[in-house]
């Protein structure tokens, strides 16, 4: 069953009263929310849904005490669960890292460098211009095996 929604439930006026009555506040902007579009899009999908909550839940929602801004910064944010399924830093069987995706792709010689790895595939990225550019050094490398060589041997030589 759907249940239907006014139009004016979504308004922007609409959802910033309804979220600063439910969280006491006269604004918004303590929140990180700011007057960006994405921010304003997320602010009546708030408002909307705190709305809808409102009218059909016979309980208390003083339990919903935060309202914080998603911001992906060029990455991709993979929750936990999903981060546990797809083992990509650690196994599910035993929680270690050999077996990971992160251990397949491994052949750091620094820790630094497994750090830095580690990062990026916890988060890959989202932005096309960021993608290409990461292939494009990706590329540089497999191309030019004495460049390999030579950035491998500098990288060992303190070890």
């Amino acid at each position: 069953m759907v249940t239907r929604r006014p139009a004016w439930a979504f308004s922007q006026q609409t959802a910033r009263q309804v979220l600063a009555k439910h969280f006491g506040t006269a604004g918004l902007e303590g929140f990180g929310f700011s007057d960006a579009p994405a921010d304003a899009q997320a602010i009546r999908a708030a408002g909307a849904v705190l709305d809808y909550l409102t009218e059909t839940q016979k309980s208390s929602l003083e339990h919903i005490d935060r309202l914080l801004p998603y911001r992906s910064l060029g990455t991709l944010e993979i929750d936990e669960s999903s981060r546990r399924s797809l083992e990509i830093t650690r196994t599910i069987r035993d929680g270690r890292r050999e077996g990971s995706l992160l251990w397949v792709l491994d052949r750091t010689v620094t820790a630094m460098g497994s750090r830095l790895l580690a990062e990026w595939v916890a988060n890959p990225l989202t932005e096309i211009a960021a993608i290409r550019a990461r292939l494009d050094a990706v590329e540089e490398f497999v191309g030019n095996q004495s460049l390999c060589d030579d950035l491998h041997e500098s990288l060992t030589a303190d070890l």
